[in-house]
């Protein structure tokens, strides 16, 4: 199995070095003996089979269990070529404008939801998550880490609502007035090398912390490094 995510992964979305495509992958794999070799893409219309060597197939992503139960009963190597770009590359870009940003997002209504959790069965998306109400544990969708994608609703369920057209509400502004800190009780002396490390999930300023930290260091004229391990697909996050 070959995933063709379009991006680096958990490094901010560099391109690959060397520019290899999903032809060029198929090219080599099937130069190399490969017995059967079977392209599955979240668009296949982006893709024609007089591109890639005699004997590809084409396949949707909805039908990758089928094909891999295919490939699986083939002797010799087989390889399974799966082209989608990253989810969270998919954000990025929109943001920046450089791919289209479908004007269209899916709410769960959790009066109608009985959390059955088929919606997230379907699409195994991290951006479904849980949520207590009064009624027991229901389904929402965490609008910031959703890529639309919108697979979600192929579940058996009557809860999802569709909104096209319409902007989430950006929050009002907090009031950010820091009121005067004491100094701490007791100071590192700071004569040698000083470590210290954070941890926690997206979200939670664990960078910023860093940056802060690291600032404060700067202003006293100290050296300091800082190493942000704050992939995506680390923190599962926005």
């Amino acid at each position: 199995k070959i995933l063709y995510n379009d991006a680096v992964a958990m490094t901010g979305g560099q391109t690959h070095d060397g520019g290899m495509t999903v032809r060029d992958i198929a090219a080599e794999v099937v130069a190399a003996g490969a017995t059967k070799l079977a392209l599955v893409s979240e668009d296949p219309d982006r893709h024609s089979l007089g591109d890639y060597p005699k004997g590809t197939t084409l396949s949707h992503r909805d039908d990758v269990l089928d094909v891999q139960e295919e490939l699986a009963a083939i002797p010799g190597v087989t390889v399974m070529l799966y082209d989608q770009t990253c989810a969270a590359e998919k954000r990025r870009r929109r943001k920046r404008g450089k791919i289209e940003d479908p004007a269209k997002r899916l709410f769960i209504n959790e009066a109608v939801c009985e959390g059955c959790g088929d919606c997230g069965v379907q699409s195994n998306c991290v951006a479904l998550v849980p949520v207590e109400t009064e009624f027991g544990r229901k389904r929402q969708i965490d609008q910031s880490s959703c890529n639309k994608d919108y697979s979600c609703v192929k579940g058996f369920c009557p809860s999802f609502v569709s909104i096209e057209g319409g902007q989430l509400r950006k929050p009002e502004a907090a009031d950010l007035a820091v009121p005067t800190l004491p100094e701490p009780g007791s100071k590192v002396a700071l004569d040698d090398p000083y470590a210290i490390i954070l941890a926690g999930v997206g979200g939670t300023g664990v960078v910023t912390i860093g940056a802060l930290l690291g600032m404060a260091a700067h202003l006293e004229g100290r050296g300091c490094g800082i190493i942000d391990m704050a992939g995506l697909a680390q923190k599962g996050g926005a």
